[in-house]
């Protein structure tokens, strides 16, 4: 796993969430309330569909796969790249969890992973 937060000077994000191996595991993102301003998502290397899933907990035991519904699901097509910017930025009152998989919706207990790891960047506050 490879992950950097960065902290940045923007008017609207403070901090750069940068996962460039990113799979179906739970990663902590921030474990104190946070609000998203922009999402990039490279799943270039796969030939398959990716979503991202960004639960709403301050701890990764926070979310039972399964069970824990997802507070936002961003998908992203085989061997592209996507950039989401909220208008309206998404808030987190707890904290952020990712998860990436092939599921859309609600993981499975154990969520199907991608044959390549893909790269997520968060910009929150």
């Amino acid at each position: 796993m490879a992950i950097t937060t960065t902290t940045v000077n923007t008017q609207l994000s403070n901090s750069r969430w940068k996962d460039t191996a990113a799979t179906n595991g739970k990663i902590l993102v921030s474990g104190s309330s946070e609000t998203i301003q922009q999402i990039l998502i490279d799943n270039t290397a796969n030939t398959t569909k990716a979503y991202l899933a960004l639960f709403n907990a301050s701890t990764t035991g926070g979310v039972t796969l399964g069970t824990t519904h997802p507070r936002v699901v961003l998908p992203v097509e085989a061997e592209t790249s996507v950039e989401y910017a909220f208008a309206t930025s998404i808030s987190f009152s707890s904290g952020i969890v990712q998860l990436v998989s092939t599921e859309a919706g609600t993981p499975d207990a154990s969520p199907a992973a991608l044959t390549t790891a893909i790269t997520v960047e968060i910009l929150f506050s």
